[in-house]
């Protein structure tokens, strides 16, 4: 996925559109089951934002367990169960 043609607007806190757009990359199947998302401080560094803004948006979609984190950096989307 190429994350640096993702812009954010003054409409919304950035952490919410931030995790909005990962959530979107995964539920429509752009990020897949498996695939790392970049560690937060080269998510921070590829968008030009605060690392506490790229970690806050990371907490929100691993609380809807839509991401886990392997080791200390390495982030990647759940694997879903079909019913």
């Amino acid at each position: 996925m190429n994350y640096t043609v993702w812009t954010f607007d003054e409409k919304s806190p950035i952490y919410i559109q931030l995790a909005h757009k990962l959530k979107y990359g995964i539920l429509s199947g752009k990020l897949l089951p498996g695939e790392n998302i970049p560690p937060i401080r080269s998510m921070a560094d590829m968008l030009h934002l605060n690392v506490n803004t790229v970690a806050r948006s990371y907490r929100l979609i691993k609380h809807d367990n839509l991401i886990f984190t392997q080791g200390k950096r390495n982030y990647c989307v759940i694997h879903f169960l079909s019913h």
